[in-house]
């Protein structure tokens, strides 16, 4: 199994373009894109049976969402959890693409995923604060109908964080001589757009 990061801020356009790669793969490769933000959500409205998730575990990771934070080391176990609960259930097999978006999001999460799930490519999507905000004014990627944490103060927060524990996992992977892939992203980038500089990248065949 390959595994992928998709790094970006948020509404960058991380979970269109990644659900774009599961529907048409990635080098002849089946692409499962797995969104640690959605399984977040999804758990806190009751839709993670086999999960395992506790009372405790949902309301924790509720505030963590309703704050706009992140998942600390010691709450990795959480993360983790809901990894292995994704691979299963969607039988990801040894020759399949393992994208990942959302997870790891810091330095700790990042050590913790090199002991189960090595990272070796990074497609980082690269956009200012400005068009992150107009992006999101215009549902550019089409993913942020009703989304209760995109509100001004949390974006704000979102934007300050990736920028402070996110952004420095591109160096991280690259003492590990990770093969990492830039795009840059306007207001109007579409999945699709990205999709296509994807496919024009040879680190990724």
């Amino acid at each position: 199994m390959k595994s992928i990061l998709l790094l970006g801020p948020t509404s960058a356009g991380k979970t269109p373009l990644g659900e774009l790669c599961t529907i048409r793969g990635i080098a002849g490769k089946n692409c499962y894109h797995f969104d640690f933000g959605e399984a977040l959500r999804n758990i806190c409205e009751g839709k993670s049976d086999n999960l395992s998730i506790s009372n405790q575990e949902s309301s924790f990771i509720k505030g963590v969402l309703d704050t706009g934070a992140l998942l600390e080391n010691e709450h990795f176990y959480l993360a983790e959890k809901i990894v292995k609960g994704f691979l299963s259930s969607w039988h990801v097999g040894k020759r399949d693409v393992f994208l990942l978006n959302g997870l790891p999001r810091h330095y700790g999460q990042a050590k913790d995923m090199e002991s189960f799930y090595p990272i070796r490519k990074l497609i980082v999507l690269e956009c200012t604060p400005e068009i992150i905000l107009d992006r999101i004014l215009l549902n550019t990627g089409g993913d942020r109908s009703n989304r209760s944490d995109d509100n001004i103060v949390l974006v704000r927060k979102k934007i300050k964080l990736y920028e402070e524990r996110t952004l420095p996992l591109i160096e991280f992977y690259k003492h590990l001589n990770a093969d990492i892939m830039r795009i840059q992203v306007g207001t109007d980038t579409t999945a699709e757009d990205m999709y296509q500089q994807l496919l024009l990248n040879t680190n990724f065949s």
